[in-house]
């Protein structure tokens, strides 16, 4: 649906000032951002702490030794887990050719996770003789050879009963609830929803 939504009513391309820009923010715990997507590739990096990655499809948890790739137009939520400092790096689509069509966690080794600390101060505007200028071919090598296969993220379910544990994890991952537990809790759950229910009704 949303394809063909798209197609009958595209977007109105907004270009990137230039074709890589980079910026950074502080989150305090549970902090999020709602779900929203880009027209341009997007990195999402942790400098500080861990960030938690969600698509409709997968959910990923990104200490500050991963970073995630999303391609354009992939609708996402991003939470802070702990006190959080994250940078984004965002790609124009055709800036080079390797750019991944999926979502890919990439390896982030000290000297990948330095650069974008040191090019952040330049902000989106940079001149085109600035360090961060001559930095982004370097930036954009990393990139490419930080790729690491086989790191799919954890696939969400599609039983209502199983994604209310889910999201219950991964806003509470402390919790040592049993089987049995969580059964009674997600049968008290039921329960309202239906007395609800029946409370509209009448």
């Amino acid at each position: 649906m949303k394809e063909l939504l798209l197609r009958r009513y595209p977007e109105t391309r907004r270009h990137l000032p230039r074709d890589v820009t980079l910026s950074g923010m502080e989150c305090e715990d549970g902090e999020r951002q709602p779900w929203h997507q880009h027209q341009h590739g997007h990195v999402v990096m942790a400098l500080r702490g861990v960030v938690r990655v969600l698509t409709p499809a997968h959910t990923w948890t990104l200490p500050a030794s991963r970073a995630l790739w999303l391609p354009p137009n992939t609708p996402h939520e991003l939470h802070a887990v702990g006190r959080m400092q994250f940078c984004t790096i965002s790609v124009e689509p055709g800036t080079v050719s390797w750019l991944w069509p999926n979502a890919l966690v990439l390896t982030v080794g000290p000297l990948l996770r330095e650069l974008a600390v040191d090019m952040l101060s330049d902000g989106f505007h940079y001149a085109p003789d600035s360090r961060t200028a001559l930095s982004i071919p370097l930036l954009l090598r990393l990139l490419r050879e930080a790729a690491a296969p086989g790191e799919h993220g954890l696939p969400l379910p599609s039983s209502a009963k199983l994604l209310a544990i889910c999201e219950h994890m991964m806003m509470a991952p402390a919790t040592d609830y049993s089987l049995e537990r969580w059964g009674e809790e997600l049968g008290r759950a039921a329960r309202r929803s239906r007395a609800a229910s029946r409370t509209r009704r009448g």
